[in-house]
């Protein structure tokens, strides 16, 4: 029941981390901006016109980034959504999905985290499971 869902909480951390990644990539690649046209002993004409070299780097970087910047949109969504889903969320109710599928930790961790029973975590989970799940339906 709900596994959708559990499987977006349990990717929620790698797709944080996914995001961060591709934006160090996207820094990392305008920090590297002309390096590799000029070293390759580039000339530059008397009228500074730039060569067809440097002109497809050029381009080349402003695609990839491009593709890269989309990415990040498409996984900010994804963040978007779950975090605006849990702050929806009774506090026992996020505390108990955030134990078990956005930290993955044992029912136990979360018995002993929150001081209650099985019974009462798993309540809590599945209650906000279906909240979540009837915000995410809301949207489709």
């Amino acid at each position: 029941m709900y596994e959708n869902i559990k499987e977006r909480l349990k990717e929620y951390n790698k797709i944080v981390a996914q995001k961060n990644e591709i934006q160090l990539k996207i820094r990392e690649l305008e920090e590297n901006v002309g390096i590799s046209a000029m070293a390759q002993g580039e000339a530059i004409s008397k009228t500074y016109k730039i060569t067809s070299q440097t002109e497809n780097e050029a381009i080349e970087l402003a695609a990839k980034k491009a593709d890269l910047k989309k990415l990040i949109s498409s996984y900010q969504l994804d963040i978007d959504r779950i975090d605006n889903a849990l702050n929806s969320l009774y506090y026992l109710d996020k505390q108990a999905i955030e134990i078990l599928y956005v930290q993955r930790r044992s029912v136990e961790s979360a018995c002993y985290m929150m001081n209650r029973s099985r019974k009462i975590i798993f309540k809590y989970a599945n209650r906000g499971l279906k909240e979540m799940n009837d915000l995410f339906n809301l949207a489709s």
